[in-house]
């Protein structure tokens, strides 16, 4: 409670009240002119502090309403794009941002947000709906700065938006998704002949048993199995044990 109450000042205006009934209480019942004058002159104190506390607070804050007013444009770019780009969708959307999430950002946005989440994991776990990435800073305890706003389809194609900047494409950087572990290094395995991917309908489709896969050194290898595991497709190919040094990312393998 205390911590909340330093940071938000509506905390402490709650005060207020009680505190001018008091005061208030005071004064009617301080009978000796001294003491009265006294009290008087430590009421003004305490204002010409509160004023001078109040100003700082306002300089301070000076930036909030650019910040806040960047945001909402920035977002309204957003909208537009996806009205205008992905309109069958506009009702399935689902939100994540790289820091906490507080009220403002759900009011702007009128949805639940996934808090402290990156680009990756939103599309591996977007479903088929879009995902709309928020990247922040907080400049204040309770306003956040956008500095990028993203939207993620279901190629893993990540449309970038920033204030004041034509919006850029890219793919989505999976490179945290391919593990590497005592089984695994960066999605190929260490045991058998085969990788991982995520499992989206676009690689559930591309990936299928008799398919040729290429990869990044121009060697190909055809599929003899896949298994489906939660967010992971499993897919075995022909021949000898993978090398990543030799055939790269799996999201960099190509089918034929």
């Amino acid at each position: 409670m205390l911590q909340h109450a330093t940071q938000f000042s509506f905390d402490r205006l709650k005060f207020v009240v009680p505190l001018v009934l008091a005061i208030g209480l005071a004064l009617s019942l301080i009978k000796n002119k001294a003491a009265f004058t006294l009290f008087s002159v430590f009421i003004v104190i305490a204002s010409s502090n509160s004023l001078e506390s109040y100003n700082q607070h306002l300089e301070k804050h000076s930036s909030w309403q650019s910040v806040h007013t960047q945001n909402y444009d920035l977002f309204d770019r957003v909208q537009n794009q996806i009205a205008e780009t992905y309109p069958q969708t506009y009702s399935c959307l689902k939100f994540a941002s790289n820091i906490s999430v507080r009220g403002y950002a759900n009011l702007m946005v009128e949805r639940g947000i996934f808090e402290r989440k990156s680009e990756s994991w939103l599309y591996l776990n977007k479903g088929e709906c879009l995902g709309i990435y928020l990247q922040a800073q907080n400049v204040y305890p309770d306003l956040p700065k956008y500095l990028s706003i993203s939207i993620i389809d279901g190629e893993g194609v990540v449309t970038k938006f920033k204030p004041q900047q034509e919006p850029v494409k890219a793919s989505i950087d999976l490179e945290l998704f391919f593990l590497s572990d005592s089984d695994w290094e960066k999605g190929i395995s260490r045991n058998q002949t085969g990788f991982f991917l995520p499992s989206k309908p676009n690689n559930l489709s591309k990936f299928e048993v008799g398919a040729i896969v290429i990869f990044k050194d121009g060697s190909e290898r055809k599929i003899i199995d896949t298994k489906l595991n939660g967010q992971y497709l499993n897919v075995f190919v022909e021949g000898y044990i993978l090398s990543y040094e030799e055939v790269g990312l799996p999201s960099q393998f190509k089918i034929k």
